[in-house]
């Protein structure tokens, strides 16, 4: 299998894996939602706004026949673009300078318009962070203190090493009392795998 093929097959993967995450969320929204006796109104996550959509030709040193070379190779979002690596873009269009220019160019049209903040910014929104505590002083410690809040933490390792009990304890840790190391919260646990 060649490298397109494959980088366009790990593309279509990663699409439907989110599509997934997306359904689990909207059905565990939902459940809650009916669980507290609320409209789903009114709970709502709140999400990053949604991008504006552009096509390959929106891309300046894009046009018909360099489009129709990205969509063939797997590019088929500006993002795609965006996001690919010099070597496999070049692999697709013939150039590595060109593919350099079009992934710049790609960004500077995804990131039109955002805003960046300060370092200073940065620092106040971090004075927000807590961390859950795992129940394990040692592995607190191990954590810097637990597990952080405002982060994705992704557990990794053989079956059967202990990442869903982990989960499960974080779980019932986050909604113990703060004196008792938890955050005094609600847990929502989305199983996207349909394992247990």
């Amino acid at each position: 299998m060649s490298r397109r093929h494959s980088s366009r097959r790990r593309r279509s993967t990663k699409r439907a894996v989110e599509e997934n995450i997306d359904d689990a969320i909207e059905k565990a929204i939902e459940e809650v939602a009916g669980s507290l006796d609320i409209g789903k109104e009114v709970a709502v996550i709140e999400e990053e706004e949604e991008e504006e959509e552009y096509e390959l030709e929106d891309i300046e040193g894009v046009g018909r026949v360099t489009a129709e070379k990205l969509r063939n190779a797997g590019y088929v979002t500006v993002r795609d673009v965006a996001f690919a690596s010099v070597k496999e873009l070049s692999e697709a269009i013939g150039s590595e300078d060109r593919s350099r220019t079009l992934i710049i160019n790609a960004q500077k049209l995804i990131f039109k318009g955002k805003t960046f903040m300060t370092a200073k910014e940065y620092w106040e929104s971090r004075q927000g962070i807590r961390f859950i505590s795992t129940g394990c002083k040692a592995l607190d410690d191990l954590l810097g203190g637990g597990i952080e809040t405002k982060a994705i933490t992704e557990f990794i390792g053989e079956f059967g090493a202990g990442k869903t009990q982990l989960c499960h304890q974080l779980c019932v840790m986050v909604q113990l009392p703060l004196e008792k190391g938890g955050l005094n919260a609600k847990a929502v646990y989305i199983d996207t795998e349909g394992t247990f």
